[in-house]
């Protein structure tokens, strides 16, 4: 038997907001208990979308602490010749000159 204190969900229409984006009126969260913590949900809004590839960002993980392209190529089942093109790509959609700043910048930004 559903009782009054069990049933917590309560729906109410989407409104749009003055800057045309509809945001929920929903005044409870759906399950009773579990709340989202303001400010993490504010850093995933908030978190830029990563520009890289899946294989970009593989490799520039692995690319840490100057390990060298060979090293890269055998783990990863790729050339060395597509590990650079990767690497080299990486660095470029990130707007620095070196992977170690490229990794820097994926890491701060939670993309690594």
């Amino acid at each position: 038997v559903a009782t009054s204190s069990t049933m917590t969900r309560v729906r109410k229409s989407p409104r749009r907001r003055s800057d045309g984006i509809f945001t929920s009126t929903t005044s409870q969260a759906a399950t009773p208990g579990r709340r989202a913590d303001p400010a993490l949900a504010a850093d995933a809004l908030t978190i830029p979308p990563c520009p890289l590839t899946p294989r970009e960002l593989e490799t520039l993980r692995l690319a840490g602490d100057g390990v060298p392209v060979a090293v890269i190529a055998r783990q990863t089942h790729l050339s060395a010749g597509t590990v650079r093109n990767y690497l080299a790509l990486a660095v470029q959609k990130l707007g620095t000159t070196t992977r170690a700043e490229a990794r820097r910048i994926a890491r701060d930004n939670g993309w690594l």
